[in-house]
């Protein structure tokens, strides 16, 4: 977990997720995030982590949100998405995210790119803006995000990031919340667009399907900051075991300390630019320890895990959701090169 030298708002964050995101997790988990979380994200600084926010501040923060509550990670890193393509050269914030208080909190809905040369959701260009028409299939956090950031490709295949209230609108309809095998309290719908018409002042980038691409792939490279915050409470539910399981401590101390050393190296090594391939790896083995750290736990916890509500519960769903979001091939290989690794010899398919 973040250490004390991180600076604020980590610590901010921390005393947060004490206080509000920890005891409402089982309740989040099941229900949805409340608009209250957003308005405490909000007071705590947390909707403002921009370019100028140190990596390793960013870090520590997403680790902290997704160890206490996994929905409320999700639905603040699609937040944090949006802040960092916005923050990209050539990228400006639109006024529905401008001001020196920013408690607005923002989704965005991108996934249809993943389908090109299929357009699923297209825009067309007018005098006074653009017109958005298809479906973008994935949207997170419909009911308490305020602004929606929606891709679209236009026929000469350049994709337009338009801004818009995320509400019902005059050509813009949402699906019903969908049902998710993990995080299904993250208000996840699609969003249908039917001639909505976005104008300039809430374009806030128009690029080529090749920067996005290029965009999008480094953001997938290394291993998510919310996977070493999953496993370490998993690995701190393993250790609460302790006391009735007398392999408990030393399991939680051995893969905390692999834990440790796969995040020092993933961090050390997107930081500073370094190999691609090991840094894909590194995801690769971090997820797998993740769903090691989420299955102990789970044992650890016995039948009363069985319950939905009960932290094991919640945190094996939360580690499975890392074996589908921001999936590439690539990414895919690596796990599955990271589980075969970990394979004992004999159980090795040749």
């Amino acid at each position: 977990m973040p250490d004390s030298s991180h600076p604020e708002p980590v610590g901010a964050a921390a005393e947060l997720a004490a206080r509000v995101l920890r005891p409402a997790a089982a309740r989040v988990d099941r229900y949805g995030m409340p608009k209250s979380h957003v308005d405490e994200l909000g007071r705590a600084g947390l909707l403002d982590l921009t370019v100028d926010t140190p990596a390793a501040t960013v870090r520590a923060v997403q680790e902290v949100l997704a160890g206490a509550c996994p929905v409320t990670w999700f639905v603040h890193a699609q937040h944090q998405t949006v802040l960092d393509l916005l923050s990209a050269p050539g990228a400006q914030i639109p006024y529905r995210l401008r001001g020196a208080d920013r408690t607005r909190l923002a989704g965005i809905a991108s996934a249809q790119l993943a389908k090109l040369p299929d357009r699923p959701l297209t825009a067309r260009a007018t005098a006074s803006g653009w017109i958005l028409d298809g479906t973008a299939p994935f949207y997170t956090g419909w009911g308490v995000t305020d602004v929606a950031l929606l891709l679209a490709v236009d026929d000469s295949q350049q994709v337009v990031a338009a801004l818009v209230p995320a509400r019902q609108l005059p050509g813009l309809r949402a699906g019903p919340p969908m049902r998710l095998a993990a995080l299904e309290g993250t208000g996840t719908v699609s969003l249908t667009c039917d001639g909505l018409a976005v104008p300039h002042a809430d374009v806030a980038a128009v690029g080529t399907v090749g920067q996005w691409r290029e965009w999008s792939r480094a953001r997938v490279l290394d291993a998510p900051p919310a996977v070493f915050g999953v496993a370490a409470a998993a690995l701190a539910l393993l250790e609460s075991a302790a006391d009735r399981l007398d392999d408990a401590a030393e399991l939680a101390e051995r893969l905390r300390g692999r834990l440790d050393g796969l995040r020092g190296e993933a961090y050390a090594l997107a930081d500073s630019g370094g190999d691609p391939a090991r840094r894909l790896a590194l995801r690769g083995e971090a997820t797998a320890l993740l769903q090691t750290a989420a299955g102990a736990a789970a044992v650890a916890a016995g039948s009363a895990g069985l319950q939905d509500t009960h932290e094991a519960a919640r945190l094996t769903r939360a580690a499975s959701f890392f074996l589908a979001q921001a999936q590439t091939g690539a990414v895919r290989g690596a796990l599955l090169r990271a589980w075969s690794a970990g394979l004992p010899v004999a159980a090795q398919v040749v």
